[in-house]
C-alpha cells in the first residue's frame, strides 16, 4: 500500500516565473518507508533566455517493525533486509542547489547549462554511494549541458 500527498503551486508572469512542490510518501507494504521531498524554483526571463535557480531536498527513512517472538532465521532475515536497503538507498538525506540558463533557441527547442550542487549525508543517496562508511557527509558539483525538444 502507497499513500502520497502532493502540494505544489505556480506563480508566472511575463518575467518572472515560481515553482514549489512538497510531497510525503508513506509505502507501508514491502519497505516500511516514508519519504519528504520538496524543492523551490525562481526563474527570470529576458527575451529568449530564462535564468533560474532551485532549491531542494529529498529525505528517505524507515520504520522498522517491532516483531517479538521471532526465530532465529527470521532474525538473521529481517537483519539482512535491513542492511539491503541501507544499500539501496532507503535510509538518505540530500539537499541541492541548481542555478542555470535556459535558452529558447527555436519554438519547440531549448538548450539548457546548468551548474548542481548536492550535500549528501553518510548514508547517500539511492544508488550515489560518495565516501560510503566514512561516517562524513559528502558533496557533489555536476555540470550539464542539454538540449529539449518536443515532436
Amino acid at each position: 500500500m502507497q499513500d502520497r500527498y502532493s502540494l505544489f503551486s505556480s506563480y508566472d508572469t511575463d518575467r518572472w516565473c515560481f515553482v514549489t512542490e512538497f510531497s510525503y510518501t508513506e509505502y507501508e507494504r514491502m519497505f516500511n518507508q516514508r519519504s519528504f521531498t520538496g524543492y523551490l524554483s525562481a526563474g527570470y526571463r529576458i527575451d529568449d533566455f530564462c535564468f533560474y535557480g532551485t532549491i531542494g531536498y529529498t529525505k528517505s527513512w524507515r520504520n522498522s517493525p517491532q516483531l517479538t517472538g521471532v526465530s532465529e532465521v527470521d532474525e538473521w532475515l529481517l537483519d539482512f533486509n535491513e542492511k539491503m536497503l541501507e544499500f539501496v538507498g532507503i535510509k538518505s538525506e540530500h539537499r541541492s542547489l541548481t542555478t542555470g540558463v535556459r535558452w529558447d533557441f527555436c519554438d519547440q527547442m531549448a538548450c539548457k547549462l546548468q551548474w548542481e550542487h548536492y550535500w549528501i549525508t553518510d548514508n547517500g543517496n539511492y544508488f550515489l554511494r560518495i565516501g560510503e562508511g566514512t561516517g562524513e557527509d559528502s558533496q557533489l558539483d555536476l555540470v550539464s549541458l542539454s538540449v529539449d525538444f518536443l515532436f
